[in-house]
């Protein structure tokens, strides 16, 4: 079963003058007597004429000018749901699916203006007209529309798809890096929760942020935090990706909190960094293939991973292959079997193809048999398995 939730809230606010009121005045100049007080609210009196001809005689004259504003917030937080047996690893279960908040602001002020000439105050000739403007023509600065839905929308869309394309890449660049790395140390240093890669991710969850129009601060620190920890993470939730998805939610949020920055934008950009790196199957792929434990193990149980991706035992059968969607390897019925270490093993070990003799011997020997003309029949390996009893590994020999 697939299915979606969303919820989505967008709020816009959108105060400007557009027409300034007062008085406009053409080639032949104004001449006004006001008997008691003249009052001007974002309000002009202009003129076309030279300023000898403007004049203006008040008993007192105040004036005042208009703020104008436009902002803008956009969210969306949903879950995401897919129960099918072959759903990929990063979408199985109920995980988060949380964009990043858009949002803008603008202002200006629309001031009062008289045009150039005689002021009259009959009440106070002394006062300071300093403050007030005598540029008719530039006093409105009108405040465009800053919001359209279909901006805002693509640019939440192009962060979503900078994040998956962004983390997919540090992955795999950091995967080719520990390949390269001559030191035990450096390889380190670009796993997950290396310094290096801590760093990659840092960048790309402050420019995914800034992107969809949110903080660069709250998405770096977001997706930072959740890279630093996410060793540990993916070994407490190794057997839960959708846990896995959803604690790294939570501490991106607290993150970007802590630097006082938004909860959703860090809460989107390590979600991002875990969903499209940490549990990318390419990466989970090339992880596993390349764990010298997984190897030895597989090897030890009698079994290889070959240059096509799938688990081969000894007598050449393939018993599994790597499946991009389900991200892990599935038998040849198509059953999930697994994707790290002790799933794989245990399965591999587990395979109805071999024999699996019910007696048990002596600790760290050897049992032979061989037919009537001496050729090698059975070999049996005995040794203590994860739970210290005596088990054994055991294959036909042809």
């Amino acid at each position: 079963m697939q299915g979606s939730a969303n919820k989505g809230k967008i709020k816009s606010d959108y105060q400007s003058v557009t027409e300034q009121a007062g008085i406009y005045a053409g080639e032949g100049g104004f001449d006004i007597n006001v008997g008691k007080n003249t009052d001007l609210k974002g309000a002009v009196i202009s003129s076309e004429a030279t300023p000898d001809k403007n004049r203006i005689s008040t008993d007192t004259l105040t004036w005042s000018d208009i703020e104008n504003k436009a902002e803008y917030s956009a969210s969306s937080v949903g879950v995401n749901l897919d129960t099918r047996k072959n759903a990929e690893k990063k979408d199985a279960g109920l995980t988060p699916d949380i964009g990043i908040p858009v949002s803008g602001d603008a202002s200006s002020t629309t001031q009062s203006a008289i045009a150039p000439g005689t002021i009259e105050m009959r009440s106070n000739p002394d006062q300071d007209l300093s403050d007030l403007s005598r540029d008719p023509s530039g006093a409105l600065n009108a405040l465009g529309q800053i919001f359209d839905k279909k901006t805002v929308q693509e640019r939440q869309e192009l962060a979503k798809v900078f994040g998956e394309v962004a983390f997919k890449e540090i992955g795999d660049y950091a995967l080719r890096m520990q390949e390269k790395a001559t030191t035990p140390e450096e390889k380190a240093k670009w796993a997950d929760g290396g310094e290096y890669k801590v760093f990659l991710h840092t960048v790309a969850g402050g420019l995914m942020a800034q992107l969809g129009g949110g903080s660069f601060t709250s998405g770096a620190m977001g997706a930072a935090v959740n890279e630093a920890v996410q060793k540990a993470l993916a070994e407490k939730f190794k057997d839960n990706p959708a846990m896995h998805q959803w604690a790294s939610a939570v501490l991106g949020a607290a993150a970007a909190k802590v630097v006082g920055g938004n909860a959703q934008t860090g809460a989107s950009t390590a979600v991002s960094g875990t969903k499209n790196n940490a549990l990318d199957p390419a990466h989970i792929l090339q992880t596993i293939k390349e764990n010298p434990v997984l190897s030895a193990a597989l090897l030890f149980a009698g079994y290889v991973v070959d240059q096509q991706n799938r688990i081969v035992n000894k007598s050449g059968e393939v018993i599994a292959s790597w499946s991009e969607s389900a991200g892990g390897w599935v038998d040849s019925a198509g059953d999930f079997v697994g994707n790290t270490v002790d799933s794989i093993v245990l399965w591999a070990k587990g395979d109805s193809s071999r024999s699996k003799p019910k007696e048990y011997g002596t600790p760290n020997s050897t049992e032979v048999v061989r037919g009537a003309d001496g050729k090698v029949e059975k070999y049996t390996v005995y040794g203590l398995n994860r739970n210290g009893f005596c088990g054994h590994e055991e294959w036909l020999v042809q």
